[in-house]
């Protein structure tokens, strides 16, 4: 896992079982695959360990852990909005960004 791991992941989410460790897994791993996107980087861009990363790109996957935890239904009762927050964290590690 790039920028976290799954028992940093669990505490962020609250999880205290491990019937949901699989299902968290994924979520990490699609949470980082969208980071990395919005960054524009690849994972051989990034150095150093999950713990030199910078505090609020890993913030921001908590972020989407736990809204894709909270949300895993495929029908709920109100609309789902893209957190702000996890844009304004990311923003400013935004690579090659062009002219």
């Amino acid at each position: 896992m790039i920028f976290t791991d799954l028992i940093e992941a669990k505490e962020h989410c609250r999880v205290e079982i491990d019937t949901d460790d699989t299902l968290l897994e994924a979520y990490i791993d699609a949470a980082e695959a969208h980071v990395l996107n919005f960054l524009n980087l690849t994972e051989a861009e990034l150095l150093g360990s999950p713990n030199d990363r910078p505090a609020p790109i890993r913030v921001a996957v908590l972020m989407i852990v736990a809204d894709l935890y909270e949300n895993r239904e495929a029908q709920v009762d109100f609309d789902i909005k893209p957190n702000p927050a996890v844009e304004r964290l990311l923003f400013p590690y935004r690579a090659c960004l062009g002219v």
